[in-house]
C-alpha cells in the first residue's frame, strides 16, 4: 500500500477512535480497547524488525518490562514527573536495546532466537529477586497515573485516549520512515542481504536501529501499562507474553504497516470469544482447554492465511478495485 492510501486509513482510524467512547461506554469494553492499543503499540516495532529486518526477537515482553518498572521506580521512589518518567523510560529502553543488540545482532536465525529468550529470561529473574527495587513477586503497587502539567489521564476513557493517540503517532512514525531513504534500505535488506550489502548499506547498523526502536516502542508501551493501572508484576512480561507478540505479528502480517493492529484485533477477539464461548460448549472447560483451541485457531490462520491478515486484505481491495476498473473499460468499449 503506498504512502498516501496509508496517509487516508491512518486518518480514517483516527476518527473512529475519537467517536469510538462516545458510542462505547461499557468499561469492559474500553479495557478490551486500550488492551488492543497496548498489544497494537508493543507488536509495531516488532512488525518492522521481523518483517523488514528478518530477526526475530523474543525480547518486547521484556522490553515492556524494562519500560514499566523504570516509570514505576522513578515515579514513586525518586518522585519525578510522569511526563519526565516517560522520556527516561525511552531513553534507558534505546540504551538496553542498544547493548542487547550489539552482541545479538551479529547472531543469526535460531541464534537470535534463542538469545533473545536468554535475555527475557534473565529480565524476569531481576524483576523478581530485586524485590528491594521493584517489589518482587508480589508486584509493585502505587504508580501514579499519567499527566501532563495539571491534566491527569485518570480513568478508561482518558486511558484509551492515550493509548491509541501514542498508537497512531507511532503508526504516523513508521508510514514516514517506510517510504524514506531507510525504508528503501529495509525494502532492500528484506530482498536480500547479500544485495544490500553490495550496495554498500551497514546492514548491521539497519538492523540495530530497528532493535532500538522495537526496544523504545516496547519500553513506552510498558510505562503507559504502568501508569494505567498503577500496578505492575513480573508475571506480566515473561517470555510466554513474547510469543503472544509475534504472534500478533505473523497472525497481522509481516509486510504491513497495519498488521500489529489487524493482529491484536484478530488475537483479542479469538480469546475473549474463547473465553466465554467455550464455556457453554464444554461446560468443565478450564485454562488448558483455552490454550489449546486458542492454539488451533491460530495456527489455522497461519496455515490458510501464510501472508497474514494485512496483506490478505489488502490483496483482496486491489482485486476488487481492478475488477471494477476492468468492468468499466469493457463497458465503455461495448458503448463505444
Amino acid at each position: 500500500m503506498k504512502t498516501k492510501s496509508n496517509i487516508k486509513v491512518l486518518g480514517i482510524i483516527a476518527v473512529l477512535v475519537v467517536i469510538l467512547p462516545l458510542v462505547v461506554q461499557n468499561s469492559y469494553l474500553l479495557q478490551i480497547f486500550i488492551n488492543i492499543g497496548s498489544w497494537t503499540l508493543i507488536s509495531l516495532g516488532l512488525t518492522i524488525l521481523l518483517g523488514y529486518a528478518g530477526q526475530i526477537s523474543f525480547a518486547q515482553a521484556a522490553f515492556m518490562g524494562i519500560g514499566a518498572y523504570t516509570a514505576a521506580i522513578i515515579t514513586v521512589t525518586l518522585h519525578w514527573p510522569p511526563l519526565l518518567a516517560l522520556i527516561t523510560t525511552a531513553v534507558i529502553s534505546s540504551i538496553m536495546a542498544f547493548l542487547v543488540g550489539l552482541p545479538v545482532l551479529r547472531f543469526k536465525e535460531h541464534y537470535l532466537a534463542l538469545i533473545t529468550i536468554g535475555f527475557s529470561v534473565m529480565v524476569f529473574v531481576l524483576m523478581n529477586q530485586l524485590s528491594d527495587i521493584t517489589g518482587g513477586p508480589g508486584g509493585f503497587i502505587g504508580v501514579p497515573p499519567f499527566s501532563i502539567g495539571s491534566f491527569v489521564f485518570k480513568g478508561d476513557i482518558a486511558n484509551y485516549y492515550l493509548i491509541w493517540g501514542t498508537v497512531l503517532i507511532s503508526i504516523f512514525l513508521i508510514i514516514n520512515l517506510l517510504s524514506s531513504r531507510i525504508g528503501r534500505a529495509l525494502e532492500t535488506l528484506r530482498s536480500s542481504e547479500i544485495a544490500a550489502k553490495s550496495m554498500g548499506i551497514n546492514t548491521f547498523l539497519l538492523k540495530m536501529k530497528v532493535f532500538i526502536f522495537a526496544g523504545v516502542l516496547a519500553g513506552i508501551g510498558g510505562a503507559l501499562y504502568a501508569f494505567q493501572l498503577s500496578f505492575i508484576a513480573p508475571n506480566t512480561f515473561n517470555v510466554l507474553e513474547s510469543i503472544t507478540y509475534l504472534t500478533i505479528v505473523v497472525v497481522g502480517g509481516l509486510r504491513s504497516v497495519w498488521g500489529a493492529l489487524i493482529g491484536a484485533i484478530v488475537v483479542t477477539v479469538i480469546e475473549k470469544g474463547l473465553t466465554h464461548l467455550l464455556p457453554l460448549i464444554i461446560p468443565d472447560a478450564g485454562g488448558e482447554l483455552e490454550s489449546i483451541a486458542y492454539g488451533l485457531l491460530l495456527v489455522l490462520v497461519l496455515l490458510f492465511i501464510p501472508d497474514g491478515l494485512g496483506p490478505t486484505i489488502a490483496k483482496s481491495f486491489k482485486n476488487k478495485r481492478n475488477m471494477t476498473k476492468s468492468s468499466k473499460l469493457k463497458t465503455l468499449d461495448q458503448s463505444n
